[in-house]
């Protein structure tokens, strides 16, 4: 497993991820509007995001990251390889690269939220989405010290 900075040639493995990822993980929220944005990500969010990806030799990409200054904007690991320790991998680099994250989570999302928290996070604020109405938490993140 290596993780190194997306390529172009990697966007549709990162979108196809975050789709598959995202309506896996957001039961709450309708799979259609995941689908409604997939060109958004493509046109805007990744390519305004230093986005970072996990290569796993035969499985190809896995996994990825993107950063806007210190958010963590996305950080999706395919279902088939999540709970193996890619999503910890790719925050630990994350987390190095910015020195300092903050990052959205739904609230919905336990097992994301869980995650967070067990990488240190703190949750500093509750918010609404604006795009989905959802409640969300806004977390941060501190590097390990020593």
């Amino acid at each position: 497993m290596s993780i190194r900075p997306a390529t172009r040639r990697d966007t549709e493995a990162i979108l196809d991820i975050w789709l598959e990822a995202s309506i896996a993980a957001h039961s709450f929220i309708d799979a259609a509007f995941w689908r409604d944005n997939i060109e958004a990500m493509r046109t805007v969010y990744l390519p305004s995001a230093t986005t970072v990806c996990v290569y796993d030799t035969p499985q190809g990409i896995t996994g990825f990251y993107a950063l806007h200054k210190r958010h963590l904007a996305a950080l999706f690991v395919a279902p088939r390889r999540q709970r193996n320790g890619t999503g910890r991998s790719l925050f630990a680099h994350a987390l190095r690269q910015a020195g300092g994250l903050t990052l959205n989570v739904y609230a919905e999302n336990r097992q994301a939220c869980d995650f967070y928290l067990a990488q240190g996070c703190t949750i500093a604020a509750r918010n609404t989405d604006p795009h989905t109405g959802r409640a969300e938490y806004i977390m941060t993140c501190a590097p390990a010290e020593g």
